[in-house]
């Protein structure tokens, strides 16, 4: 959005100028205790929140303190001072935290509007930026701070709109990430049988029409070996020559181990 009070692409039916408010004045970090009634949760960075005694991960904590732990609000956002670099997670779960977070909550505000904000690399490396001290591992966020970083501001019916829109956008990613899993374990079961194992003459899947034995051969048998070129880059240009080529110092290192000479821009010999 930079300078402009509204955003290039807009859903039909918004046309207010968007404002910048203090974090601090749209959350209000809040602090409430005693709920052992609760369940227990864990802080997954990119995840939201799942509850620890449905975690597959044998993290200890202290039982006898759980009167001290923090209860979060399914939807309200939750920062640890040492561990920001994530940004900003957002509960999917109510429940008790440890007491090393801390968390906010938002009137008329929508959650996965803003937690696509606060995971963004604007507000994680820029906006976050002047409020972090020290160095390494030692780097913290001065909660203070953060809640002068001024972030943008709509109404909540667009808030909302928006928050849809990525919701669904994350579901689709989703779908595609499975369906991407699934065809790696179709891919490497293909690589396996595609080829035939040792002693064998004949893949154990083969597509229909072929029928003779596989041989082994010698790879030199196989592949040509070609003299590679010395030319300087000075006998190389952008424009125009007799042939394209590849200088031997870009070889694995500005072009991969296969170029398609059609789309690569490769330089010609002068």
């Amino acid at each position: 959005m930079n300078n402009r009070k509204t955003p290039s692409i807009r859903f039909k039916g918004f046309t207010d100028d968007w404002e910048q408010r203090k974090l601090g004045k749209v959350f209000e970090e809040y602090s409430e205790k005693n709920h052992e009634d609760l369940p227990t949760l864990m802080i997954i960075q990119g995840g939201g929140t799942i509850r620890r005694d449905e975690s597959d991960r044998s993290l200890l904590y202290d039982k006898a303190n759980l009167a001290n732990y923090k209860m979060v609000n399914e939807g309200d956002f939750i920062v640890h001072l040492r561990s920001f670099e994530g940004g900003l997670e957002m509960a999917t779960n109510t429940g008790i935290i440890s007491p090393a977070y801390h968390t906010f909550h938002g009137e008329n505000t929508d959650s996965r509007f803003y937690y696509s904000y606060f995971r963004s690399k604007k507000f994680i490396d820029i906006d976050l930026t002047p409020h972090v001290y020290g160095i390494r591992d030692g780097r913290s966020i001065d909660i203070e701070g953060m809640k002068t970083v001024k972030i943008p501001f709509t109404s909540y019916e667009e808030q909302k709109a928006i928050g849809m829109f990525i919701k669904h956008l994350d579901h689709l990613i989703t779908l595609h990430q499975r369906k991407l899993e699934k065809l790696k374990i179709v891919k490497k079961a293909m690589l396996e049988n595609c080829f035939p194992k040792n002693g064998e003459k004949v893949p154990r899947f083969r597509f229909s029409g072929f029928t003779g034995d596989w041989e082994q051969r010698k790879l030199g048998e196989m592949l040509i070996s070609l003299q590679n070129n010395t030319l300087s880059r000075a006998e190389l240009s952008p424009e125009r020559g007799i042939a394209k080529n590849v200088h031997y110092g870009d070889i694995l290192v500005k072009f991969g181990e296969i170029i398609d000479v059609k789309t690569e821009s490769l330089p010609m010999i002068a």
